[in-house]
């Protein structure tokens, strides 16, 4: 695994390919009937390989593929499509301008790709694992600290009054259809997804639910003591929450704050008591930001269509 502490910095095993390489007897020869220039290029060369790579993610697989192909020395980087391409470009054409031992080269890149390999194959089980966990939880967000040491939680959910035929219960191996009269329903997951990994996921729900098939999503709440939590909670945080505790927990919310019974001393006692024996909410780092940045753009979206000053607003329309 590459952690770069500074620019040009690689990493052990790097390093360790790299001093194999160099000590191998071709490259040895080579070294000592050329001067010292060609040696720094080409080190200096691998640790941009390795930055351009790790650090800013300007080379994929194909462009390390090409420089493990090629028996002529080019350029990873062939394209400006940002200003750091352009950058890192020039400077590698500086290089291969001063002569290169391309072969240290090219295997320095194969070592490269493969240890990225290594890197995604591992992040790819951890979120593997991660989304199997999340399978049977719900996603809430802190909304709130109550009197009480009290923590108010939303979550999303879908909502429908309105007559809708086409429905079908299916049973085994038997299905009938029916007339849906009313929907509600808590929503765990996008539709591509176990977890939501991206803004644009939870806009597709939305429109989805909402555009395509009619259904209204609403914000419901429930609430758990404070000492459930690991994290030093504030707003907007999404937790995951075990499915059998929010049912409990929203089967509280129903009796004991509806009625505000729970202001009581003897009812919190109760909740904590009843609440103690299920598994703590699981912090998702993930779906925080996600969820951060989706509030941001509607934020953002709302100030761009209903400014605060109408009269600015009308006289813009020509309406004044």
């Amino acid at each position: 695994m590459f952690c770069l502490s500074a620019p040009f910095t690689r990493s052990r095993e790097s390093v360790e390919a790299h001093g194999q390489a160099c000590e191998a007897p071709g490259f040895m020869a080579r070294q000592k009937e050329s001067d010292m220039s060609q040696y720094e290029s080409t080190a200096a060369f691998i640790r941009l390989l390795i930055h351009a790579t790790v650090a800013r993610r300007l080379i994929n697989d194909e462009a390390l593929e090409r420089v493990e192909r090629s028996r002529s020395a080019l350029n990873p980087i062939d394209e400006d499509l940002s200003e750091f391409h352009y950058v890192f470009r020039k400077r590698f054409d500086e290089l291969l301008a001063q002569g290169l031992d391309w072969t240290s080269i090219q295997n320095e890149a194969t070592v490269l790709r493969k240890d990225l390999a290594e890197q995604r194959e591992r992040r790819d089980e951890a979120r593997e694992l991660t989304r199997l966990l999340h399978a049977n939880t719900v996603p809430v967000m802190v909304d709130a600290l109550r009197a009480g040491r009290l923590v108010r939680l939303n979550y999303f959910c879908i909502e429908c009054d309105t007559p809708r035929p086409g429905w079908a219960l299916n049973l085994a191996d038997a299905s009938f259809p029916f007339l849906l009269l009313g929907l509600s329903g808590v929503i765990l997951c996008p539709f591509d997804s176990l977890t939501f990994d991206t803004p644009n996921q939870i806009d597709g729900l939305f429109e989805r639910l909402e555009g395509e098939l009619g259904f209204s999503v609403a914000i419901g709440d429930l609430w758990l003591p404070e000492t459930m939590f690991r994290e030093e909670l504030t707003g907007g945080l999404v937790f995951r929450i075990d499915l059998k505790l929010f049912q409990q927990a929203y089967a509280l919310r129903e009796t004991y704050f509806k009625t505000g019974g729970v202001e009581g001393k003897s009812s919190w006692s109760a909740v904590v008591e009843q609440l103690g024996d299920f598994r703590i909410p699981e912090f998702s780092p993930v779906e925080t930001a996600a969820f951060s940045e989706w509030s941001q753009r509607q934020i953002a979206n709302a100030k761009e269509h209903y400014p605060k000053n109408r009269e600015l607003a009308l006289l813009d329309e020509g309406a004044l």
